[in-house]
């Protein structure tokens, strides 16, 4: 490791000691606090527009839970030639507190099979958390999240049947709709990884209920009880209702993919209800 490289690393190590400070000021940590984490304790894999962001917000505010220097770190999916010693150096030097624990959330983990395989070679005993939301729904602020970006330009509707409707011209569905069947990319994680190290979360439960739903994260962490006084949504996106022809055409596409995904999981949504 060349010196100039060494000392961006230090650097970053430095800025957690700050960060922490503000966010945990309880904890132990010192700017010269020892070994620096083997591996993250958890990853939120996605979805993206699944309130991937609030989540992490809740968890990162228990006291025993610390956040990495930035929420969406995208290593293993767009960053992995930074290599693993600058992936570990965005996560606080915590090795030497085993009553602490960290992770990040990138939620384009879950859509990439570089990324599941990345973190299979690396971390394979990871805990994983997985927000899914109505497809429908999803999609829809998927679309609307990217016309306020200035990345989409195209008319709801006919975005979002585009390969959806059968009077379409094109034969593949659109990425939208796509990032929505979930089944096809959560099949090839559990195909990889054992399912006990998933915890799979709908997010109107999430929206609804907040607080409950983080205990039981926080039970899956292996953390105590600990109820926030900040339950802000993030990253909340506004925008007009969506004509009910449309969202009946939706949930008539993801039926058989939703049903499967179901099946798979041994879960039920009630999306379709």
């Amino acid at each position: 490791m060349s010196n100039r490289h060494s000392e961006a690393l230090n650097a970053t190590r430095s800025g957690h000691f700050f960060q922490l400070r503000q966010s945990h000021p309880g904890t132990l940590i010192s700017a010269r606090s020892g070994s620096r984490i083997d591996q993250p304790d958890f990853l939120i894999l996605g979805k993206r527009r699944c309130g991937t962001t609030s989540l992490y917000s809740y968890l990162t505010q228990h006291p025993y839970i610390t956040p990495a220097l930035h929420k969406e770190l995208h290593f293993f999916d767009a960053r992995y030639d930074r290599g693993l010693d600058w992936y570990l150096a965005q996560f606080p030097p915590i090795g030497n507190h085993p009553e602490l624990i960290t992770g990040e959330a990138s939620a384009g983990y879950v859509d990439s099979l570089a990324a599941a395989e990345r973190i299979r070679r690396h971390f394979p005993h990871t805990r994983f958390i997985i927000l899914l939301r109505d497809p429908v729904e999803r999609a829809i602020s998927h679309y609307h999240m990217n016309v306020r970006a200035g990345l989409e330009t195209g008319a709801l509707k006919k975005t979002l049947l585009d390969g959806v409707d059968p009077a379409a011209d094109n034969l593949q569905t659109n990425a939208y709709v796509d990032c929505s069947i979930y089944v096809k990319m959560l099949q090839v994680w559990l195909d990889m990884f054992p399912r006990e190290q998933f915890l799979i979360l709908q997010s109107e439960q999430l929206f609804a209920a907040p607080g409950r739903l983080t205990s039981g994260v926080y039970e899956f962490l292996g953390q105590a009880p600990f109820t926030s006084n900040d339950y802000r949504v993030e990253n909340k996106g506004t925008y007009q209702s969506t004509n009910v022809a449309l969202q009946q055409r939706l949930h008539e596409y993801f039926l058989p993919h939703n049903l499967a995904l179901e099946e798979i999981l041994g879960m039920r949504f009630g999306w379709n209800d």
